[in-house]
């Protein structure tokens, strides 16, 4: 016999705080800040970012020095992240209003999550280029120096969907994260 689920829901309600039904923000969310990857190599992830997908460095103030790596120890890392003794690297990039943090745990380190676009929780990340075409060229050239591969053997015409009419190629970079290059239809419409 299971409770009933207008007292599960009233549960769930008391949890979040939602007392109204109405409410579509019970968190009352008010801006995306940044999405995070974690690094095995932060200075090789950064590189990465930076050097082949046009990534701005943000510097950052970490105890009076402005850097583009700071590292975080201490009871607020340990606290946010459950390790007592974690020790962090951490670089942010942006792109635009987008901005990616980037966090190698020295200590404790971790092992990789392993790749593959339809495992639960593996992310990836989109960005729009203007010709696909040079885009796959220069991958190409670099795809040693960084131990880049291709899900595909070259650009894929999107045929369905809101991107129909552009074209898309999926690479795996650094610490195999999911790369998605989009050039966009002649509509320059996307998502």
């Amino acid at each position: 016999m299971g409770w009933p689920k207008a007292f599960g829901f009233q549960v769930y309600s008391w949890v979040l705080g939602m007392n109204d039904l109405t409410n579509n923000n019970p968190l009352d969310v008010t801006d995306f800040l940044h999405a995070s990857l974690t690094a095995s190599c932060l200075e090789q992830s950064l590189a990465f970012y930076r050097d082949i997908l046009n990534m701005e460095v943000v510097s950052v103030r970490s105890q009076g020095d402005v850097c583009t790596i700071r590292e975080e120890r201490g009871t607020y890392v340990a606290g946010v992240t459950g390790y007592k003794d974690a020790h962090l690297k951490i670089a942010i990039l942006r792109y635009g209003a987008f901005h990616l943090e980037l966090i190698e745990y020295v200590s404790p380190r971790g092992e990789p999550l392993g790749s593959g676009t339809n495992r639960p929780g593996c992310p990836h990340l989109a960005f729009v280029v203007s010709d696909l075409d040079h885009a796959w060229r220069v991958l190409q050239q670099g795809r040693y120096r960084w131990n880049l591969s291709f899900a595909s053997s070259g650009p894929v015409n999107v045929d369905s969907g809101p991107n129909a009419g552009g074209r898309v190629i999926y690479f795996r970079g650094p610490d195999e994260v999911t790369i998605e290059l989009v050039e966009l239809n002649n509509q320059g419409t996307h998502r």
